[in-house]
């Protein structure tokens, strides 16, 4: 038999079956080529994913085209804008420093929308942004402490599963993988991009457990939000 594990970022691991544990590393996979790649000018509405244990982290980035950068919490009490080290561009790649937590940021600039990975000396982790509209990116300031405007809760309608390949059951294969994705306001999730991956087997299942979700709709907040989920492919002892 085998057995797997999706998880929602920011909200509980429903388990399927038996406890599903990711058995090796997650590799920055490349993205599918965009038609054009994405200019990071302007403010981003963002989650931050592997750096707490108990939740994301929601912020707003700001890419001036001087190359300054800055970050905003999203309902923090402040609503302060946070120096981040100069944006850089190299080819398809942008960069960027946070010196507070020593995580250094990098996008792949040709996926369909801002995000990517980060690391620093103990953890690594991810992130994925949906661009604000202009006419909200003027009222930035004003909107940080709405934090359910800004990044209205993500509620699970229906929660597809991936199946577990064959082909990974034959060659007694366990992994892991990371799907992010933008959010409608009907709940409607576009744009899937595979993240993080362990193994290429496990991208099609990943990514087709994610097509079929759909999460309870909003009113009253920004047009789309960013999300991810992450599954971990496990095989029970008995399969082995």
């Amino acid at each position: 038999m085998c057995s797997l594990l999706p998880a929602i970022f920011g909200a509980a691991r429903a388990q399927l079956g038996c406890i599903a544990l990711a058995s090796t590393p997650l590799l920055t996979v490349l993205p599918e080529v965009a038609s054009a790649r994405i200019d990071p000018t302007g403010i981003w509405n963002c989650v931050v994913y592997g750096f707490s244990a108990a939740s994301d982290e929601r912020i707003v980035l700001k890419f001036e085209s001087g190359g300054t950068t800055q970050v905003a919490i999203i309902g923090s009490r402040t609503n302060e804008w946070l120096p981040l080290s100069g944006w850089e561009t190299n080819r398809r790649e942008l960069t960027f420093h946070e010196a507070r937590t020593g995580r250094s940021f990098a996008a792949d600039l040709d996926y369909t929308t801002l995000g990517g990975t980060w690391n620093n000396l103990r953890r690594s982790g991810g992130w994925w942004c949906a661009q604000l509209l202009p006419e909200l990116a003027s009222r930035v300031d004003d909107l940080l402490a709405r934090e359910r405007f800004l990044m209205p809760p993500l509620i699970p309608d229906v929660m597809a599963t991936p199946w577990y390949p064959r082909r990974a059951i034959r060659e007694a294969k366990e992994g892991s993988a990371v799907i992010c994705f933008l959010v409608e306001t009907d709940g409607v999730i576009k744009d899937p991009q595979v993240v993080e991956i362990s193994d290429e087997i496990f991208r099609v299942p990943a990514v087709g457990a994610v097509t079929r979700s759909r999460y309870a709709g909003w009113s009253n907040a920004v047009s789309v939000r960013p999300g991810c989920r992450s599954f971990d492919f496990h095989l029970d002892a008995v399969a082995r």
